[in-house]
């Protein structure tokens, strides 16, 4: 069962644009707000983040989903 989600999770995760989420949540972040020394987080990688952060909660509805049937 666990590879079902896991394929179904990937395949969705492919399909996902990765240009139109986000863009307005993380355009404005500043040069100077890295994290690190030499490091600067572009509205690329913001929009990159973004996209993973939202697989991520999906993914996360769909076990918690998963497990609540599997206990009923």
């Amino acid at each position: 069962a666990m590879e079902v989600v896991r394929n179904s999770f990937l395949k969705m995760i492919a399909q996902k644009p990765g240009s139109d989420v986000g863009t307005d949540a993380c355009a404005d972040l500043k040069q100077d707000d890295d994290f690190s020394v030499g490091y600067h987080l572009t509205t690329e990688d913001s929009k990159r983040l973004k996209n993973i952060e939202q697989a991520l909660q999906e993914q996360r509805q769909l076990l918690e989903t998963i497990a609540s049937r599997s206990y009923q």
